[in-house]
């Protein structure tokens, strides 16, 4: 390949394409890095620059002695640049590696279609002449056909891939494994076909009498590249649907051993309430018959007695209510200090479950760092729920003076039990991100703060 002008544009094309293309299954779902602009610019710059050393890599590959070792020295620079776009990808956006292996690979075949029409179809086999007629047609055709496939695959299946932020299975060594190959099989394939459709005819493709046989071949090229990245792509996505369905599998079972635990927490609350009502009554007798000694020491209990009445919260929401005068009775038996303040709040879009769901689980994972602790200052929960603007906000502060550890962007559990624990964050995360809102953890001062943003 010559460094031409058209050859130039082409390889600006392809990797123009290549990224919009696999950013098509990332953009709205998953944040970018910071600063954004510079990783953006930079990111492209050095991908530019890979690009054109295909110039020089190609002149080398022709040394070779042998057509096949050509072919793979080929396959190689277009293998590194795939992987190049991985990475690029992870530079670019918040993303695990086998999330952005698995979403580039669902970019690579969008853009292995296009090619396949633009190089084949176009200018391979119907206006073979268009490069060096009409430049600015030819550029205008790749916009317009890799533009039609974005919008394509992003209404045909990135819309309908669930905002999960950790698949079940995607970021272990067998599926890295698994997508690396993928990645190179496929690539292995897109080569042969465009190698066989340009080079393997070559010796026939200007004899009259073979001229149906090469139209024949590189039609059927063509299609084959085509349906093949179609196949790949209905694999990955049913992968994905998959992978969605069990872990909303596994998310059941969670919440049912959360429901198990909740009666259990119902009935100890109960018990508290009962016992706390037959002492307020026996102390109110006792007042009644007891001398002046024993009077104060009895009021004292009393009052004791009474505060434990001080955990009902009464909002104008009545969900509300139930929750947090649930953890507040939780949080006495516990030795647990939980103070709540409410000053404004609408959560009339968020449904029931929802919401039950978000503030029970935030919650109890605030229960279960501060019972750890013996010193009364530490076991302490803050609940602050307010509305700036058209968000609401809730902020659960409590004492943590440990180390908080992440894995692929997810916050891992310090419980043994890693099957259910540690599934209470992701699953608030998950129904934050349904509802288009923002959930952020942070630690500082010895103060793991959990901040939760839902739209009014």
């Amino acid at each position: 390949m010559e460094f031409t002008p058209v050859n130039i544009i082409n390889q600006i094309i392809a990797w123009f394409a290549i990224t919009v293309l696999e950013t098509v299954f990332i953009a709205g779902d998953t944040p970018a890095r910071k600063p954004v602009i510079l990783r953006c610019i930079s990111g492209h710059a050095v991908g530019l620059v890979f690009m054109m050393t295909y110039f020089p890599y190609y002149r080398l590959a022709r040394l070779m002695s042998t057509e096949q070792l050509e072919g793979v020295l080929i396959y190689i620079w277009w293998g590194i640049l795939y992987f190049l776009t991985v990475a690029f990808i992870v530079w670019w956006y918040k993303l695990s590696i086998g999330q952005a292996m698995f979403r580039c690979i669902m970019g690579l075949c969008l853009y292995a279609i296009g090619n396949t029409v633009i190089q084949n179809f176009i200018t391979g086999l119907w206006f073979p002449d268009i490069m060096e007629e009409d430049m600015l047609l030819y550029v205008m055709l790749n916009i317009i056909c890799y533009s039609l496939l974005g919008l394509a695959g992003h209404f045909m299946l990135a819309k309908h891939m669930q905002s999960v932020g950790n698949l079940s299975g995607l970021d272990t060594k067998a599926m890295y494994l698994f997508m690396g190959i993928m990645l190179v099989f496929s690539d292995i394939v897109w080569c042969i076909s465009n190698g066989i459709f340009k080079h393997g005819i070559a010796p026939v493709k200007g004899v009259e009498e073979y001229r149906y046989i090469v139209v024949s071949v590189q039609y059927f090229c063509a299609i084959t590249s085509i349906v093949f990245s179609i196949f790949v792509l209905l694999i990955l996505f049913l992968f994905y649907r998959n992978s969605f369905l069990r872990q909303e599998e596994e998310m059941l079972k969670y919440l049912q051993t959360e429901k198990e635990k909740q009666y259990e927490y119902s009935k100890q609350n109960m018990d508290i309430i009962n016992q706390k009502c037959h002492d307020l009554k026996r102390q109110i007798q006792a007042l009644r018959f007891s001398d002046e000694s024993g009077r104060e020491e009895l009021y004292r209990e009393t009052q004791d007695a009474a505060d434990f009445f001080d955990y009902v919260v009464k909002t104008d929401n009545e969900l509300l209510n139930t929750i947090l005068t649930e953890k507040g009775l939780l949080c006495h038996n516990r030795r647990i200090r939980l103070t709540c303040t409410v000053k404004s709040c609408d959560f009339g879009r968020i449904s029931v479950i929802d919401l039950y769901t978000i503030f029970s689980n935030a919650i109890d994972n605030a229960i279960e760092c501060v019972e750890q602790y013996s010193e009364e200052e530490k076991k302490i929960i803050s609940v602050h729920i307010s509305r700036p603007g058209g968000m609401n906000c809730i902020m659960i502060e409590n004492y943590f003076d440990g180390e908080l550890k992440f894995q692929n962007g997810e916050l891992m559990t310090s419980k043994e039990d890693t099957d259910y624990h540690g599934f209470g964050i992701r699953s608030i995360r998950m129904l934050v991100k349904r509802y288009q809102g923002d959930f952020r953890i942070s630690h500082a001062n010895n103060t793991f703060s959990l901040q939760i943003m839902l739209p009014v």
